[in-house]
C-alpha cells in the first residue's frame, strides 16, 4: 500500500510547485506520475527529459531532488550535465541549483548518494523483515474467505486451514 507524507503526496507536491511558480511569476508544466524513483524509465520523467533536450524547460522544481532520480550515480550525473547542458535550473523546495559550480556537482553528488543509500537500505530492512516473518510462519497476504490463518502446534507456525463455517 502507498505510505504518503504529509508534504509528499502527489497533490501536495504539485500544489507547492504551483505556488511556487506562481510567487515567482514562472509558467509552469506538471509531471505527475506514481513510481519509484529507482525507474529511470518513467514515462513522466522521459517526458520532461525530451522537454529539456528540446529546450522548452528552462527549470525545474521538485520537493526533493530523490524525486526526479533515486537510480545509480551515472543516472545522477546525466542529469547533472544535462542540466548544465541546457542552462536548466533544478529548484529543490525552494534551493536553487545551477550545477555550473563544483560546489553544486559536489553537493549534488553527496545527496544522490544518500538517496541511493536510503533506498537500498530500506529494500533491505523490508526484506528482512518479511524474510523472518515467513519464518516466523506469519503471513503478510490479506484474508482469505472460507479460511482461517491459525497456529499449528504439530508443525509450529501458522497455517491456513479450511474455515467450515464460511
Amino acid at each position: 500500500f502507498p505510505v504518503t507524507i504529509e508534504g509528499y503526496s502527489l497533490d501536495d507536491q504539485e500544489r507547492r510547485g504551483i505556488t511556487y511558480a506562481k510567487l515567482h511569476n514562472l509558467q509552469w508544466r506538471v509531471y505527475k506520475e506514481q513510481g519509484s524513483g529507482a525507474d529511470t524509465e518513467r514515462p513522466g520523467l522521459l517526458r520532461l527529459l525530451n522537454d529539456i533536450l528540446d529546450g522548452l524547460i528552462d527549470s525545474v522544481w521538485v520537493v526533493n531532488k530523490d524525486r526526479l532520480s533515486r537510480a545509480d550515480l551515472d543516472h545522477n550525473t546525466y542529469l547533472q550535465k544535462l542540466f548544465q547542458k541546457h542552462k536548466v535550473t533544478l529548484i529543490e523546495n525552494g534551493s536553487i541549483q545551477t550545477f555550473e559550480s563544483p560546489s553544486d556537482i559536489m553537493v549534488d553528488s553527496i545527496k544522490a548518494s544518500v538517496a541511493r543509500y536510503v533506498r537500498d537500505n530500506i529494500r533491505r530492512l523490508v526484506l528482512r523483515g518479511k524474510r523472518m516473518a515467513k519464518e516466523l510462519g506469519r503471513t503478510q497476504a490479506p484474508q482469505v474467505y472460507g479460511y482461517d490463518f491459525v497456529y499449528d502446534k504439530d508443525k509450529d507456525k501458522k497455517v491456513w486451514v479450511i474455515n467450515e463455517h464460511e
